[in-house]
C-alpha cells in the first residue's frame, strides 16, 4: 500500500504492508514536486520494489474549493445543495465532483474538478493500479489522529504552515465546528480567515496564545481536548516552539510512534510529522 501526500512543495509517501500485528512500514520518503503530479506519483512507485500499485492519495487544499453551505431547516437539504451549487458554478457545475460533510447546522462542501481528478487516476503504470482513497491535506491528517491516537470526542488538528501561517480544525463531540486559518504576528496567533466558525476560534486562540507565551500550563482552561500538530511546511524554529510547550495536551501527529517499521524511522519530530497527511491510508486499520 502506498500512501501519498501532496503539498505545495513536496510529495511524501509511506509504503506499508500488512502483517499479523497490523500495518508495517517498509519504506518512506519525499520528492520535490515537478510540474506534473502524475509524474511525481509514478516516480515514487518506480522507486519501490515488489510493490503493488495500490494508492491512497491526499492532495493539497489548493486543488479544491472548500466552503460552508447553510441549508434552511424547512427545505430538503439535497435539493437545496444542488440548487446552491448550480447557482454558484453556473454552466461549469457539471465540471466538478462534490462531497459534503454534515456538521452541526450546515455542510462543508468540497468541490473537485473532474478533469484534475481524471488526471490523477490516469497514471502511467503498466500494472493494473487501484486508487482506494482520495482526500485533502488536513482532513487526511484528521483521519490519522483518529486511526493512530484514537482521537474521539473533542480534539484539534493544527497544520503548521510556512511563514507563520497555519490551518486549524476544531472538533467537538466528533463534529467539525471550526475550520480557520491563522497567522503568527508579534508572537501571537490571529484568525485571518474562516471557512467554518461557530465562534470558538477566538476563544481557542486566547488559550493558545497564553500557552505559547508562557510555555507552561495556561490559566485559560483547555476546553478543546488533545491538540494534534504537525509540520505542514513550516520552518524548524516555528515547529520547535510547539515542541517546547510544557503541556500534556499537545501531541505531535505522525504514525511512526504507533506503527512498526522494518527500516529506520525519520530522525526527529519535525520530519516525522511531515507525514501526518498520510492518515487517510490507515483508515479502518487496527493500529
Amino acid at each position: 500500500m502506498i500512501n501519498i501526500c501532496i503539498n505545495d512543495r513536496f510529495t511524501n509517501f509511506i509504503n506499508w504492508i500488512p502483517s499479523e500485528n497490523g500495518p508495517l512500514i517498509n519504506n518512506f520518503g519525499s520528492f520535490e514536486n515537478s510540474d506534473n503530479i502524475n509524474d511525481d506519483i509514478v516516480k515514487i512507485y518506480n522507486s519501490l520494489k515488489n510493490t503493488k500499485p495500490i494508492f491512497n492519495i491526499s492532495i493539497d487544499r489548493k486543488f479544491v474549493d472548500l466552503f460552508e453551505i447553510k441549508c434552511p431547516t424547512t427545505l430538503d437539504s439535497t435539493a437545496y445543495i444542488d440548487w446552491y451549487l448550480m447557482n454558484l458554478y453556473g454552466e461549469k457545475s457539471e465540471s466538478f465532483d462534490y462531497f459534503q460533510y454534515r456538521m452541526k447546522d450546515s455542510y462543508l462542501n468540497i468541490s473537485l474538478e473532474k478533469f484534475f481528478k481524471s488526471k490523477i487516476y490516469a497514471l502511467d503504470i503498466k500494472t493494473k493500479l487501484e486508487i482506494r482513497c482520495l482526500s485533502v491535506d488536513i482532513f487526511s491528517a484528521e483521519c490519522g489522529a483518529r486511526n493512530w491516537f484514537k482521537a474521539d470526542g473533542d480534539y484539534v488538528i493544527w497544520k503548521i504552515g510556512n511563514r507563520g501561517v497555519g490551518h486549524i480544525l476544531i472538533i467537538k463531540n466528533n463534529i467539525l465546528i471550526s475550520f480557520f486559518a491563522v497567522k503568527l504576528k508579534n508572537n501571537k496567533y490571529k484568525d485571518t480567515s474562516s471557512i467554518v466558525n461557530d465562534g470558538s476560534s477566538e476563544r481557542f486562540l486566547t488559550f493558545i496564545n497564553d500557552v505559547m507565551m508562557d510555555k507552561v500550563e495556561s490559566e485559560t482552561k483547555n476546553n478543546y481536548g488533545q491538540i494534534f500538530f504537525y509540520n505542514g511546511g513550516c520552518g524548524k524554529s516555528v515547529f520547535n516552539s510547539f515542541i517546547g510547550i510544557d503541556n500534556e495536551n499537545f501531541t505531535p501527529l505522525h504514525p511512526f510512534g504507533v506503527i512498526d517499521a522494518t527500516i529506520k524511522k525519520p530522525n526527529d519530530l519535525y520530519e516525522q510529522t511531515s507525514y501526518a497527511e498520510a492518515g487517510i491510508g490507515f483508515s479502518g486499520l487496527d493500529v
